[in-house]
């Protein structure tokens, strides 16, 4: 992948979190060969994790 690509891969999963292991499987699925099939999920997997629902920011400044 371009640097661009990944740039932009990277700033779509931190807007719209999408569901690592269901593109993980769909990789798998794909006639890609090996080596590229490791380098794409290996990407996936180095994304930063979604914000869970109950670590929302507070609304009171200060604390």
């Amino acid at each position: 992948m371009s640097e661009k690509d990944k740039e932009f891969v990277e700033g779509y999963h931190k807007a719209r979190p999408f569901d690592r292991e269901l593109v993980i499987e769909r990789i798998k699925a794909t006639k890609l060969e090996a080596e590229l099939q490791e380098r794409a999920i290996n990407f996936l997997r180095s994304l930063a994790d979604a914000p869970k629902p109950d670590a929302a920011p507070s609304d009171t400044l200060g604390s």
